[in-house]
């Protein structure tokens, strides 16, 4: 399995990504529209940036995607490492 894809070999792979991709790109033009404001500096924080809970589970869902068992002391390295990354 590449990145947790229910398929084994690569063509099938990006033809779900495609058929998942388009519709999900075209759904969410209707929610959120080109033409809309520039979001005010307190919504412009990334979702993984909000808080340490949020850090952790989108760290814990990359351990996921990638199809890596879980290791604590990898996860405690990422969670820490993630904050000199997003010091800037």
């Amino acid at each position: 399995m590449l990145l947790g894809t229910p398929f084994d070999d690569a063509k099938s792979n990006v033809i779900f990504t495609w058929l998942l991709a388009i519709p999900t790109n075209w759904l969410a033009s209707f929610f959120y529209p080109t033409d809309r404001p520039e979001p005010t500096p307190e919504e412009a924080v990334r979702f993984s940036r909000k808080g340490d809970m949020y850090r952790a589970a989108v760290l814990f869902t990359y351990r996921w995607i990638f199809g890596t068992p879980f290791s604590l002391p990898f996860f405690i390295a990422d969670f820490m490492l993630s904050y000199g990354v997003s010091s800037s």
